[in-house]
């Protein structure tokens, strides 16, 4: 078997999507709080910078300065980002320079280039012939003779392609747009550096609902406000990157999506083939932050009207230019007389009342793209929001309904709907009635839900009361873990036997496994379930910090393992994961120094010759020592 490494030597078939997400992502809290501090440092110093210089010369020279000295800082904070998508093989590198992701073909390239050329020719003529534009009546017909071939196309694909023919005809069109592949792939490294690099960056995969939502909330409105405040056109770097932030977390969420997809219609497919997993769901923030383009795009717009372009740009009345309120609404009502294929204004000859109009060729262009981008991104998201709201309603009501098949919820709102059930009254827990509809539920999610939630949750009371009135005999084999090996003299079939239903259920928890091997060592009789017990921890325990911390302790300190097999196996695991996190050059050269083992020591000197690792000395193992402590406070 072939396996495919990343550039800190992961076996990237191996992780899962979750586990790929902790083993690169386990400082995203901090690297996200790091890098909105650089972004809103570097607004707030220009902005300060526009106010403290009276001279407009020395303003415009002194804001330059600044984005200059930040750019650097900001790209500085990108790398990080860059570097984690490169390791997990979520982006190309020199060493690996072919994906697993679906790439942007030929034909996907033509049909990109064709809608940018079509807004780009609409606005040239319509800046051209303004005011003269004549529609021929031949035109009319083309377009009619067009929308009936594609609605055919459409409504008999599915019939065409039982012809032989259909395949033979599918390559010559791939042929005929393969000139275009190479654009397509940049269009690819695009989308891709927006999700694995800016979404990450702005909180995207941040665990908790709060920080989440803070974080990526808190880049929008620091561009807003800094382009609100900002010397034209600098205020349009503000909006560009409220803008970036927006669509970076939209097709992250639209990728996550479409693995759910995939997964929906091949339940066996292995994690390592979809593109980015199912563990994250950006729905909410997603459509938070595309609804706020309708304030982003119009302050972007009084960007246009600041700058000096030798004519106004739009016609304001007097006092709307600082106007919020007067920019929005011109903009909602320019939306509401566009309404996707009613174009009830042009029927009606609707006038629009606001205090901010269009008047020269520039607005008009700045209103066109600002259209396109509500037509082409905001619309496509919502009628995927409601297809998806649409889909977990029905799943909810085939569930209370008994449909055959049909034994669990969604895992979209499986905790929510599940934590419902239950609720706190007079000190005691309370259930609702329709508890007695999910006694059906599936045992193993009912045990993966007892075992994951948080103890005393209303999620975990909920389940428990669940399992109880199912009357299953439901205890997590983890829990029954340390049970079996506290004994002096340890049963080896039993240990066996739950660590066989752990398999069986695919449960492993650290916690649990952690005290079992503790409470294992040095005992004899038990070799080979120690060695399972261990093979666990390394292969089937997510990548964690915590993980990574319990290997260590399993190679040096007061309870290492008495095993040196087992030493060896962390050893690999260790050095594996060590570019990722490097506080791993801890305990590896401390094994190397003082292990009691000359099989171990000379697997730690294999390990770091094969990854070209430099065992550190004394003062630096203290250095990284702290450094490791630090990281877990």
């Amino acid at each position: 078997m072939k396996y495919k490494f990343s550039e800190n030597g992961v076996v990237v078939e191996q992780l899962t999507d979750q586990g790929m997400h902790l083993e690169f992502g386990n400082r995203d809290l901090e690297r996200s709080l790091v890098f909105l501090l650089g972004v809103v440092g570097t607004l707030g110093v220009v902005l300060f910078l526009q106010s403290a210089i009276t001279d407009p010369g020395a303003s415009r020279f002194a804001m330059w300065l600044a984005l200059v000295v930040a750019v650097p800082c900001l790209i500085a904070c990108f790398s990080n980002y860059r570097a984690s998508a490169i390791r997990n093989a979520r982006i190309p590198s020199k060493n690996n320079k072919r994906l697993p992701h679906n790439h942007v073909g030929g034909v996907g390239a033509a049909v990109i280039f064709f809608v940018a050329g079509f807004v780009s020719v609409s606005a040239y003529a319509g800046q051209k012939l303004n005011g003269a534009i004549v529609i021929p009546e031949w035109m009319g017909i083309a377009v009619v003779v067009s929308f009936a071939t594609i609605f055919a196309w459409v409504f008999l694909f599915s019939r065409v392609l039982e012809f032989g023919g259909v395949r033979s005809v599918r390559r010559f069109v791939e042929r005929a747009f393969a000139p275009l592949v190479p654009l397509g792939y940049f269009f690819s490294a695009i989308d891709s550096w927006l999700v694995f690099v800016v979404a990450p960056a702005v909180g995207a995969t941040l665990r908790g609902d709060i920080v989440r939502y803070a974080v990526f909330f808190s880049h929008i409105v620091a561009g807003c406000i800094f382009a609100w405040h900002a010397t034209a056109p600098f205020g349009l770097v503000g909006t560009a990157w409220a803008f970036v932030a927006v669509i970076s977390v939209a097709r992250r969420w639209s990728w996550i999506e479409t693995d759910r997809n995939r997964l929906i219609q091949d339940p066996d497919m292995k994690p390592n083939l979809l593109r980015i997993g199912l563990h994250d769901d950006l729905r909410d923030e997603a459509i938070s932050g595309l609804l706020l383009l309708v304030l982003i795009l119009p302050i972007a717009m009084r960007q246009f009207q600041l700058f000096d372009f030798g004519y106004p740009v739009f016609q304001v009345e007097q006092g709307a230019i600082d106007r919020l309120d007067a920019w929005v609404g011109f903009f909602g009502v320019e939306l509401l007389k566009a309404l996707p294929f009613l174009d009830w204004a042009d029927i009606y000859s609707a006038e629009a009342e606001t205090r901010i109009h269009t008047s020269a060729p520039l607005s008009m262009h700045v209103l066109l793209v600002a259209r396109a981008i509500i037509d082409l991104v905001f619309i496509g998201a919502i009628l995927q929001a409601l297809a998806i709201s649409i889909s977990l309603s029905k799943n909810r009501r085939d569930f209370l309904e008994q449909r055959a098949g049909v034994d669990s919820l969604d895992p979209r709102i499986e905790a929510r709907e599940l934590s419902r059930l239950a609720f706190r009254k007079n000190g005691h827990w309370r259930f609702r009635e329709e508890i007695s509809q999910y006694t059906h539920y599936h045992p193993g999610r009912l045990v993966r839900l007892k075992v994951k939630s948080k103890r005393g949750s209303r999620l975990q009371v909920a389940v428990t009361e669940i399992i109880r009135r199912t009357g299953l005999d439901i205890t997590p084999p983890a829990e029954l873990l340390p049970q079996v090996t506290a004994a002096k003299r340890v049963d080896p079939a039993e240990v066996r036997a739950v660590l066989d239903e752990m398999d069986e259920l695919k449960q492993y928890d650290l916690d649990y496994l952690a005290i079992a091997r503790r409470q294992l060592n040095w005992k004899s009789g038990v070799e080979t379930e120690r060695k399972r017990l261990a093979q666990m921890i390394v292969s089937k325990v997510e990548v964690s910090p915590e993980r990574e911390r319990e290997l260590s302790d399993v190679l040096v300190g007061k309870d290492a393992d008495s095993l040196a097999n087992i030493r060896v196996l962390v050893v690999q695991s260790l050095a594996r994961n060590v570019q990722a996190n490097p506080q791993n050059l801890v305990p590896l050269s401390q094994a190397l120094h003082n292990d009691r083992a000359k099989v171990v020591r000379n697997a730690v000197a294999a390990q770091m010759k094969l990854r070209k690792l430099k065992p550190v000395n004394e003062n630096e193992l203290i250095m990284l020592e702290i450094g490791r402590r630090v990281s877990q406070v």
